[in-house]
């Protein structure tokens, strides 16, 4: 589990998502994608796990995993990973989205879904979510591309899903 929690504790991230109005769609399509295709939570250390809260982001999945690789505990060895997920199985759509990657220290392949605040292990989230990647990135690539684009992302070529610099 991705989250130090109590045995009564059910940790549902969509509570934490504003009641308001123009959000009410987004939450409810939101919980019946997510629970149809939540991927295996991953086991992760305090360290690997510091800075970040859990807390559901939507919108914010480039700023999230950047964050995460170029100054998160584990920067020296994630990944910054720009690419697709699907939403909605196979009569879904994919959607640009950005993630992070790295090995635990346990040695088990993580992601790090800076919309959700959660590490899954890696198979069960490329396969749940159907992610693509696309474009990867270091740390150092990840700053340095963020300082010259002055944005979080996406940064590669024209063309496909992900549309290229914006």
């Amino acid at each position: 589990m991705s989250r130090l929690v109590d045995d009564t504790d059910v940790y549902n991230p969509w509570e934490r998502i504003s009641d308001s109005p123009d959000m009410a769609t987004k939450k409810s399509v939101g919980v019946m994608w997510w629970k149809v295709q939540e991927p295996e939570l991953a086991a992760v250390t305090k360290r690997e796990a510091d800075g970040v809260d859990g807390k559901v982001r939507l919108h914010d999945c480039y700023r999230q995993a950047a964050y995460y690789v170029a100054f998160g505990p584990e920067r020296k060895a994630a990944r910054l990973v720009h690419g697709t997920i699907n939403i909605g199985g196979d009569h879904g759509v994919p959607i640009a989205h950005g993630w992070a990657e790295f090995k635990s220290a346990a040695g088990v392949d993580v992601v790090y879904d800076g919309v959700q605040g959660q590490f899954y292990v890696k198979s069960s989230y490329y396969e749940r979510m159907r992610a693509v990647p696309e474009q990867t990135y270091d740390a150092d690539e990840a700053r340095t591309m963020m300082l010259k684009h002055e944005h979080f992302g996406p940064w590669g070529p024209s063309g496909g899903v992900l549309g290229g610099d914006r």
